[in-house]
């Protein structure tokens, strides 16, 4: 099903199946799905090899930044957030803030936080820590901004850990950002 058949969503699927059994044998089918039109079973085969080989699939997801949608896209983000780094954040940046509630949510639970947590760049780090902050404010009312505050919270110890492991600029630069994360986190719990 996952290498014939003739519906993109069934074969999406079967490409997902067997992407948990984690097979290597598997790994031949899923390069050769990359190459469908379906962006269902592109997504499916680029997530299927991610969980595999990550280093791979960061190498390949880059060839399909250009023309993405849809699952396809969601694997890319997934791929850059756990396995890039700050040369993929104006792609997965760029997916956040274009997608509606629940794709910019699940971006965020895809990784994206632990991936500003290798990013050195205060400027970009708290450009990001903006938009989730205002992603949280607006949708304060159903309840996103607890999950928003946990995340940032987790950030924001890793920025801290990373600190004291640090010194000179890089030091100020890793406490700043953690300072600003802080004040992120109160002005979503002041709902402004």
């Amino acid at each position: 099903m996952a290498q014939n058949d003739q519906n993109n969503t069934v074969k999406a699927a079967a490409i997902i199946a067997l992407g948990r059994m984690k097979n290597p044998a598997d790994l031949a089918l899923f390069k050769s799905a990359l190459n469908s039109q379906s962006y269902a079973v592109q997504g499916a085969a680029l997530s299927a090899l991610a969980a595999q080989n990550p280093a791979d699939a960061l190498q390949l997801a880059k060839g399909f930044e250009k023309d993405n949608k849809g699952a396809l896209t969601q694997a890319i983000v997934s791929v850059y957030a756990s396995q890039g780094a700050e040369a993929e954040l104006p792609f997965v940046s760029k997916a956040f803030d274009q997608g509606g509630p629940q794709i910019k949510f699940n971006t965020m639970q895809q990784g994206y936080i632990g991936m500003l947590g290798k990013i050195n760049d205060t400027q970009k780090v708290n450009a990001r820590v903006d938009a989730f902050k205002d992603f949280a404010i607006k949708y304060k009312q159903y309840g996103i901004d607890q999950p928003v505050i946990s995340m940032l919270n987790q950030l924001k110890t890793q920025k801290q850990t990373q600190a004291s492991a640090a010194d000179g600029t890089l030091k100020n630069q890793l406490n700043a950002q953690a300072d600003y994360i802080t004040k992120a986190v109160e002005q979503i719990n002041a709902g402004k």
